[in-house]
């Protein structure tokens, strides 16, 4: 996958990846793609099982919750550099939350499933 110098940046210097030597850097960005989303699309939904983490290279994510009485509830923003997804795939459990592009969101994921 080919990453534009910026794209590098922000994924080297996220939580998760920042402190990497150079040789494992670059194992991760080969297994990795960008998956872009439209309207109405999805990153994940509540209670589906968590297979990927995400760390959002352009635009913004919005974390939100569907009430028992049927509201949605905002919980926040993401902006580049943030890694989701991470917490329920370690804790092998389903988000109770969903994410959606709030605006032209690009992330990075990678490729593969992630086995905690």
């Amino acid at each position: 996958m080919n990453f534009s110098p910026n794209e590098i940046n922000t994924i080297r210097n996220t939580s998760i990846l920042k402190g990497l030597d150079e040789q494992s850097f670059q194992l991760v960005l080969e297994s990795a793609k960008i998956k872009k989303l439209g309207d109405g699309e999805y990153y994940f939904l509540a209670e589906e099982p968590a297979t990927h983490a995400y760390i959002l290279l352009d635009g913004k994510v919005k974390l939100a919750q569907v009430t028992t009485d049927g509201h949605q509830v905002i919980l926040g923003y993401l902006v580049p550099g943030r890694v989701y997804g991470i917490i329920a795939i370690l804790k092998k459990i389903s988000p109770s939350l969903f994410t959606v592009p709030s605006n032209k969101g690009e992330t990075y994921s990678d490729n593969s499933d992630f086995q905690a």
